[in-house]
């Protein structure tokens, strides 16, 4: 039998490694609030939720560029023995290309950046209690000014505190 619960706990925080490889490092951070919550009690209990927050980050790409992002996420969750995860995300990144260019008078200029939508999505698990682990491989899109869509995979790995 399904029951309605409210939620055990009233967020959670997660800091995690974020990115495409060892090379190409960043750290998230992200606060969720549960919503929504169901447990079956059997054999093994069983509970399903819903949650909401934001998700913020920085990646780091050397001699290439710097990425921070903000994106709100709704995030679906499965705990059984081991916790699954289901996120879906609409962002907004800012792209910060490294170096600069010299003028011909000797000026120098500072490359400049630009805006991006980030979409997001993503399924990974983890476990343990109170302080859990996890992991979430997690496809990204970064849009363009010719209105195209960059995929890119990133391994997110980390802890979880239930506040």
């Amino acid at each position: 039998m399904w029951m309605l619960l409210a939620s055990a706990h009233a967020a959670d925080l997660s800091v995690s490694y974020f990115g495409e490889s060892l090379v190409h490092p960043g750290v998230t951070a992200q606060l969720t609030t549960e919503f929504w919550s169901r447990t079956r009690d059997g054999r093994v209990t069983a509970t399903r939720s819903l949650a909401v927050g934001p998700r913020a980050g920085w990646a780091w790409h050397p001699g290439s560029q710097n990425l921070a992002f903000v994106a709100p996420e709704l995030v679906y969750q499965k705990q059984r023995r081991l916790r699954w995860d289901a996120v879906v995300g609409l962002g907004v990144a800012r792209s910060m290309p490294i170096g600069a260019s010299v003028n011909p008078d000797g000026t120098t200029n500072l490359a400049g950046g630009s805006w991006h939508l980030m979409p997001s999505v993503g399924l990974g698990f983890g476990g343990g209690e109170h302080l859990q682990w996890h992991v979430r491989p997690t496809l990204y899109g970064l849009s363009h000014w010719n209105a195209s869509m960059s995929p890119w995979i990133a391994l997110e790995t980390g802890v979880t505190w239930s506040l």
